[in-house]
């Protein structure tokens, strides 16, 4: 397990850019591909999650959580996940010290929410899922 990394909330504009550009540089997605840092203001801002793995002030992971609903009942639902090739397999999805608690502000089924929080870990992209084209 990596000793110093930190896993909190991304709160300002610079994080979720960091999200944006940490996005691009994991899956080289083009532009019209990448969730942009609006759509992670909007979860961080709307009783989504917007979760940083910080290696000190770098950012080296993050998950985004989205909220839904499921037989008119809210829900959080782990959208995207993602952790720098640096710090893969190097126990990032154990880390667990977050200096806040993880929660959501609405009453809602975090099961889905919760695995996002150790959900830092990830095998390689995959490639073989279909491609949506305009």
């Amino acid at each position: 397990m990596i000793q110093n990394i930190i896993v909190r909330k991304c709160q300002t504009l610079e994080e979720f850019h960091g999200c944006v550009d940490l996005q691009r540089e994991i899956w080289g997605e083009k532009d019209l591909e990448v969730e942009p840092a609006t759509i992670f203001v909007v979860a961080a801002h709307t009783g989504g999650q917007v979760l940083g793995a910080f290696d000190g002030n770098r950012l080296i992971g993050y998950t985004l959580a989205l909220v839904g609903l499921r037989n008119g009942k809210p829900f959080l639902h782990s959208h995207m996940t993602g952790v720098h090739a640096d710090y893969r397999d190097r126990g990032v999805a154990s880390t667990r010290r977050s200096s806040e608690p993880w929660h959501s502000p609405h009453s809602m089924d975090l099961r889905s929410a919760r695995a996002s929080q150790c959900a830092l870990q990830l095998e390689p992209p995959r490639r073989d899922l279909p491609r949506i084209s305009s």
